[in-house]
């Protein structure tokens, strides 16, 4: 299987997460009203299971999702699993922001499960948000490749046709610094190394920003855009006309279609 759990999980229907979760957020605005708003995550995530077995629920904290591909694997622990079905995340941070939102998105596929939910217990009042999606695993399979303004780098190992493969297995959706380690782990430092590349306006250099090269000077740069616009292409042309480089090879993951362009 590409993705284990070292919990056994199980799906439920709407009705029954809304059960759950009822009490579930009870337990977090009890949390928050007994510890407040200082106390780190960790603090509220160790209370939060207590008060949840006290109310006779099964959770269980860093249940930890593992990925494999052929030699690569990479493991994620998700902060609480409640009842095997529903993974919450604890924050304390000022706002909710995407990447929030995305990381429990990807915890979710892991999963192959529907529901999450963000809470924050850092603001004067319990914040929370849901995260769901119905995105099954084999809907994350039907892809589709969009190669149409790509020009392969010169590598051993084709990119499409590998992404491809592991698309196949693992779907689309998941973090993009998974599919990127993927990348690394696979080509390896012969063919592509992450390198600070100094950026470059006339002759002073801005910064140095980490880019990953691939030996013929030329680089790529993954995203995760959900949707493409021209914005996006004129933003990455600004950034490659920052470097001495010939050409910036981009992949963007989205459902249903990953897009491979050189720009």
């Amino acid at each position: 299987m590409p993705v284990t759990c070292t919990e056994m999980i199980r799906e439920i229907d709407e009705s029954r997460f809304r059960e759950i979760d009822y009490l579930i957020t009870g337990c977090a605005f009890d949390s928050h009203n007994a510890l407040g708003n200082l106390v780190r995550e960790e603090g509220h995530k160790t209370d939060m299971v207590a008060r949840a077995r006290e109310k006779g629920l099964q959770i269980q904290p860093e249940v930890q999702f593992q990925v494999r591909f052929h030699r690569f694997s990479r493991r994620y622990p998700c902060d609480l699993l409640v009842e095997n079905s529903i993974i919450y995340e604890c924050k304390t941070t000022s706002a909710f922001h995407a990447r929030h939102r995305t990381q429990l998105l990807n915890y979710l596929f892991l999963a192959n499960l529907r529901f999450g939910k963000l809470f924050n217990f850092a603001l004067p009042s319990l914040e929370f948000e849901f995260v769901s999606t119905r995105h099954t695993l084999k809907d994350r399979r039907q892809i589709q490749i969009n190669t149409h303004d790509w020009t392969p780098p010169a590598t051993e190992l084709p990119l499409d046709e590998f992404l491809s493969e592991i698309l196949n297995d693992w779907g689309a959706g998941l973090s993009r610094h998974l599919y990127e380690d993927a990348l690394l782990h696979f080509l390896g430092p012969r063919q592509i190394q992450k390198k600070e590349m100094p950026l470059y306006r006339e002759k002073t250099i801005l910064c140095i920003q980490p880019l990953l090269q691939f030996n013929d000077g030329s680089a790529l740069h993954i995203t995760s855009f959900p949707h493409l616009n021209r914005s996006k292409t004129t933003n990455l042309l600004k950034l490659k006309e920052l470097t001495h480089l010939k050409q910036l090879h981009w992949i963007n993951f989205s459902l249903p279609e990953i897009t491979f362009r050189t720009l």
